[in-house]
Parts: structure tokens; sequence; C-alpha cells
């Protein structure tokens, strides 16, 4: 059974293969032509388009119509065979001596003319070709076809012309790889070290902001946008703190012109040639080497360059073109004063048999060569300096180019780099343990025999008599960014339910960077409630008190102590900067669309 198989598919895919006629094949990307031939009109008549999308310009809207037969159009897809059943044709329409097919194409854009090749098919299975449509929409005879040009753009041969890098004065930089979703912070961007952090520096240093660099990346396929904000994570002043310190154009080409139809072979190659590289470079993976797309952009442009002897602008391509193209129309005008530029691209178009007017393969040309010039397969966004803050975050977004699918989507990604160095002020709130206290005295009755005979002073609290208190306090903070643990210089006051305010100063050590511990510790000043000095004698021993005394008279003074504290930082908020970074990606669209204004124009 097994041995039979082979022989089966053979011969069914033989009998597919007489069941219906030679495929009729439309290449757009050179002059339309059907060759006469003739079909079997018992079978149907297979027709295919093929160059007629790319992933630059819109793609062609194509449709079939059977002028004379009473059958609807039906729309051709680009790339697909569509079969034209023409026995059911000829079987509804007998009376028929021939039908004419025609297929009309359009670019489905303002200024574009549509592109249509008729033919006719007779009751014998005679085809012959029809007409092309001219731009002007009126039928003519199609022209002679431009010869194929030997010259190859992009051939890999000629991509070998040597790229040197850009210096390397991208330094700090984050790099961001897109394929693998991971960041890397460094000091510039040909180290393999990473860093944890970037550093503030002041705006008198070199050394002032920080890169953002997305490398090896496809930007033909993907749209980039990146913003950023400062961030400071601060909390607001306690309110015991305040309280004590209340202080893409038509143009023509000369017909049957040796140099005029030089010029239009060389044109109609690039355009072409640039078209299948692009659509290469969209169909090639998400991540490129940068370096290898630049090595071969100089090259092309190189060629180009080298090709039409342009010694500026690569887009300056044209100069030739235009050259010849006035020529012939100077000529012209001898015979015909008001032959136009548009005369021109008709007549060129229709010789030549052209899907569009040579001007208008000029704009397109530019358009791509524009955009493959501007296109650099990096992204790079500059902050110009970094601000005295706790980090800076980057909100990333990568979406596929309109129209594109393809599978990196990074949507509102945040990227927080912590920045170390420069000063901070901050507060933090807690208890505090002080070695200072009120004093608290009693009256004690002395008694001889069985009378009071007057009272003496006794100290309260024992061995604890005027220091050990707790109490709440409010510090605030100044310190250079060091990282998760770092020294600062603590200044704050503090109150308890015995002591009056407290005026703290020391040193803390503080861990965090966003919910953060203080531990502090250093001398405290207080006012504290002393004995009057009308209870002492010279000696400044405590005298004894007549019997009626009922009340004793303390007295404030400012005694001096140390204190030891654990604060934490309540009521984080943070405060958020932005500041506008710059990006170093080509935006062509401008031009391009001078280009289409221009071309409409004419």
């Amino acid at each position: 059974m097994k041995k039979l198989t082979f022989p089966i598919f053979l011969l069914l895919a033989s009998l597919q293969s007489m069941a219906q006629n030679k495929t009729i094949t439309l290449d757009y990307s050179k002059p339309l032509t059907i060759d006469s031939q003739k079909v079997d009109v018992t079978k149907p008549l297979v027709i295919h388009a093929t160059n007629c999308k790319s992933s630059i310009t819109n793609p062609l809207k194509i449709e079939i119509l059977y002028g004379n037969a009473d059958k609807p159009s039906q729309t051709l897809v680009c790339d697909k065979d569509i079969a034209v059943d023409i026995p059911a044709i000829f079987k509804t329409d007998g009376a028929k001596q021939e039908i004419t097919v025609s297929i009309r194409a359009d670019k489905t854009k303002a200024g574009d003319n549509e592109l249509t090749v008729s033919f006719k098919i007779k009751p014998d299975g005679t085809l012959t070709s029809a007409s092309q449509q001219t731009p002007d929409g009126k039928p003519g005879t199609a022209g002679t076809p431009l010869p194929e040009s030997t010259v190859d753009f992009v051939n890999p041969a000629y991509l070998t012309a040597v790229y040197k890098a850009p210096d390397n004065c991208r330094k700090p930089v984050v790099t961001y790889n897109p394929c693998c979703n991971i960041y890397a912070v460094k000091d510039n961007e040909t180290t393999a070290d990473e860093k944890e952090y970037l550093r503030y520096y002041s705006r008198l240093s070199k050394n002032k902001g920080v890169v953002f660099l997305i490398k090896n990346f496809n930007t033909f396929k993907y749209d980039i946008t990146l913003s950023n904000t400062f961030d400071n994570n601060v909390t607001e002043e306690p309110a015991l703190f305040k309280t004590v310190f209340t202080l893409m154009s038509p143009s023509a080409v000369a017909a049957k012109t040796p140099g005029m139809e030089a010029e239009l072979v060389r044109l109609v190659k690039l355009n072409k040639d640039l078209k299948n590289y692009l659509d290469k470079k969209m169909n090639d993976g998400d991540c490129i080497s940068s370096t290898d797309f630049e090595t071969e952009k100089k090259a092309i442009v190189d060629k180009i360059k080298t090709e039409f002897k342009t010694a500026g602008d690569v887009l300056n391509f044209d100069d030739p073109y235009n050259t010849a193209k006035d020529k012939f129309i100077t000529t012209e005008r001898l015979n015909n004063p008001a032959y136009s530029s548009a005369d021109f691209n008709k007549r060129m178009q229709t010789e030549y048999s052209l899907p569009v007017t040579p001007d208008s393969i000029v704009t397109e040309t530019k358009k791509i060569l524009r955009l493959l010039v501007n296109t650099s397969f990096e992204y790079q966004y500059n902050v110009p300096q970094l601000q005295n803050a706790d980090a800076i975050t980057f909100n990333l977004n990568i979406k596929p180019k309109e129209g594109i699918n393809a599978p990196v989507h990074v949507t509102d990604q945040p990227i927080t780099i912590p920045i170390r160095f420069g000063w901070k002020v901050d507060f933090t709130t807690g208890v505090y343990y002080s070695s200072m206290r009120n004093e608290k005295y009693a009256l004690r009755d002395v008694i001889q025999g069985d009378s009071v005979i007057g009272k003496d002073l006794v100290k309260e609290g024992g061995d604890n008599f005027g220091k050990s208190s707790v109490g709440i306090n409010a510090l605030m903070h100044i310190f250079p960014r060091l990282g998760h643990v770092q020294p600062a210089l603590s200044l704050g006051v503090g109150t308890s339910l015995d002591l009056n305010y407290s005026l703290l100063l020391g040193a803390s050590v503080i861990l965090g960077r966003q919910n953060r511990f203080a531990l502090s510790a250093g001398a405290n000043w207080s006012s504290i409630k002393t004995l009057s000095a009308k209870y002492l004698d010279d000696n400044g021993k405590m005298v004894r008190q007549v019997k009626t005394v009922t009340s004793i008279d303390m007295h404030s003074k400012v005694k001096s102590g140390f204190f030891v504290s654990l604060t934490y930082s309540l009521g984080l908020t943070s405060k958020t900067q932005k500041v506008a970074g710059t990006e170093n990606t080509a935006k062509p669209e401008a031009a391009d669309k001078k280009d289409e204004k221009k071309e409409e124009n004419k």
C-alpha cells in the first residue's frame, strides 16, 4: 500500500495541473505586460499578482473587471492565485465574440493614478494584450519596457564598508535590552562592570547627566517613547518640629532618448533594490546588530553616490535625472511652448510602460532612502543634568509600528535607578530617652515627741532623682546619599510628660532608602524644674521649713545631658520632578510630507 502512495500523489498533481491553464503573473515591480498566448476555454484561467505590497508603501488594491461579460468584479489579493471561470462566462454569454478582462490597481493615495492592464479572450482561446491605461485615464498602447539595470545597490558584496562607531562618550549610561527585558547601569557603554546606582555631580562637574540607551533593536518595526522623572523620598516636616521652630512628485523622462532611458533604468532599479532591502529588514528579527546595520547603510549610501555621481547629500541622487528631464522639456518646447512637466511624465510612463510616473518614482525613492538614512538600530535618550534627588525613573514604552505584527510589547514600564551623593534633608519621628528629668521634692513632717516641729525637704525618685525620662521627638537629618546605610547630622526637639521641650543635637545612622529608620544619639538641652534657692543655706544644704509650709516653689533652669533616639520616616511621600530629556531618533516624516506636497503641486 505504501508503495502506491507516491505514484498516486504524482498522478493527482498531474491531473490538477491539467485542470487549469498556465498562470498569468502580473509583476508590479516591473512594467505590466500580458504575453499573447492561447488558452483552453474549457478550463479556468489563473491570475497571480506579485510585488504589489511593500512594508514601506501602501499595498495596491487590485480588481478584476469583466467589461462585456455578465460577471461581477473580483478582488485580486497580492501573492495569492485567483481563478477566472472562462467556461462559465462563455456558457452564460455564448453570443459574445470575446471577453475583455481588465485588471485595475490603485494605490489608494491622493495623487496616484490607477494602473490598468487589459487583455481579450476569444472563443477559440486566443489571448491578446489589449491596452494599458495611461496616467490620464485614456487607453493607449503599451510601451517598450525598460531594460533591467545591471547595478545592484544592495548586493552583499558591496555591504563591506567600514563603519566607525562613535567615540565612547556616552557615560554614565543605562542600557536596556528589550528582547531579554533587562537593564544595566554602567559608567560607560563599553564596560562590563555594572553598578547599582547613578552618581549625582554638581553643576560644576563634567559628568552631569545620564544616557538611556537601547542598542541592537530593529526600529523599522517598533516605536519607542521614553520619559523620566526625578523622585525624592521625603517625610513632611513633623508638627512637633514646626511647633518649636515656628521659624514622499511628478516630473518627466524623455522617451526613446538614450540619456533619459539610462536615468530611468537606474532610478527604477534603485527604487526596487531599496524596497527589497527594507522589506528584508522588516522581516528580520527584533534584536539585530546596530553596528552591522550601520555598516550596510554606509555601503548602500556610498554605492548610490558612486553610481549617481553625487558628491554631497545622497538624497540629491536625482540631479542627473532632473538635468536630463529639463533638457528634454526644453527641446519639446521648441515645437510646443506649453509642454509641461506633467506632459513629460505622462509620455514617459506610456512610452516605457511604467506603473507610475517617473517623478513619482523619484519621490518614493527619496522617501525610502530618507527613512533608511535616518534610521538607527539604537535609541538614545539623554538627560543632560541629574537632579539632586534620590532616584531617576524612566518610563518606557515599546510597541510595534502600525500594521506590523511583532512580539515585543513594553507598556508604561518604570525603570528606577537610585542616585547617590548630593546632600539631602529629611525628617523622622519616634521615641527618645533623655538623661534628665524635672526634680521633684516632698515635705516630710519632723516630729518631736507628739508634736510636729517643722518640715524637711526630701528628694523623690531615689536613685533616679532628676534623670531618666522618656518622650517623643522629631529630628531633621542632613546627610549625603551614600546607600542603604548612611550617617547623618541630626537636629531636633523632644518632649515628654515630665519635661518641657528639649533641644537635641547629635549624629544618626539611617537605615533604608524609602522607609527609613534612624538610630540617633547626642547632646540634650532642656529647661528642667529644680528647687528654689530660698530653701538652701549658704552651703547649699536644704533648710528645714516651718510646719505651716504646704507647697514647694520650683525654679526653671537649662541643663544639658545626653539622649538616645529611635525614629522612623512616618508620613513618607514621594515628590517627583519631571524633567524633559532629549532623543536622538531622526524623524523624516516632515521632509516626506514636503516631498508629497511638492508632487501634488506638480
